[in-house]
């Protein structure tokens, strides 16, 4: 295992939990920190605020912005206004 680099995992990458359970222990050895954001079950989910990097308003925009982002269903409401 090569580590020397960062690590993100998603939940979605590895709907099954394998990844963390193979790997967790030799990246915990390797100096890494487990962060897990888990979609599916929050029970066995890390927490993540994003209000908690929110200072000023342009942090605002920022969030909004990317919660409508990546939110955002595939096709049309049926209301151009709202697109």
């Amino acid at each position: 295992m090569v580590c020397n680099t960062s690590v993100f995992y998603l939940d979605r990458n590895d709907p099954k939990g394998s990844i963390v359970v193979e790997c967790g222990n030799a990246l915990l050895k390797n100096g890494y920190k487990l962060k897990i954001l888990n979609t599916i079950n929050f029970k066995k989910s890390m927490h993540y605020n994003p209000f908690a990097y929110v200072h000023s308003e342009k942090d605002i925009l920022k969030l909004v912005i990317t919660l409508m982002t990546n939110t955002k269903g595939e096709g049309s409401g049926g209301d151009p206004f709202w697109e």
